[in-house]
């Protein structure tokens, strides 16, 4: 039997509600190409220079393209106090880096 963990969506800052409403425009955007979004516990933790991990099915130029265009839009929307640096990867890079966002501090 798969473990089976539950979804947690957080709003204690402004941080973790920017990495939902981006999670959320990513999906709106590029639907089932994405996979996963996993963030970073605090904007200024990072994983080889990146606080949000992208996983991607396929993942060409061009969705790549649009992940940085929703990112900056996020930003935007956010007035420019909060900086979403992706880090976009496969599904197969996906399940090697994944676990280094959950346990950053």
């Amino acid at each position: 039997m798969v473990q089976r963990k539950p979804l947690v969506f957080t709003f204690t800052s402004e941080w973790s509600h920017a990495v939902s409403v981006f999670a959320c425009e990513l999906r709106e955007e590029l639907g089932g190409v994405v996979v996963a979004v996993a963030a970073s516990p605090g904007e200024d933790v990072m994983v080889y220079d990146s606080n949000v991990l992208v996983v991607l099915r396929g993942g060409g130029l061009e969705e790549r393209w649009r992940v940085l265009e929703v990112a900056r839009r996020v930003e935007e929307k956010f007035n420019g106090k909060i900086g979403i640096n992706p880090l976009i990867v496969t599904e197969k890079e996906g399940e090697r880096l994944s676990p280094l966002f959950s346990q950053s501090r």
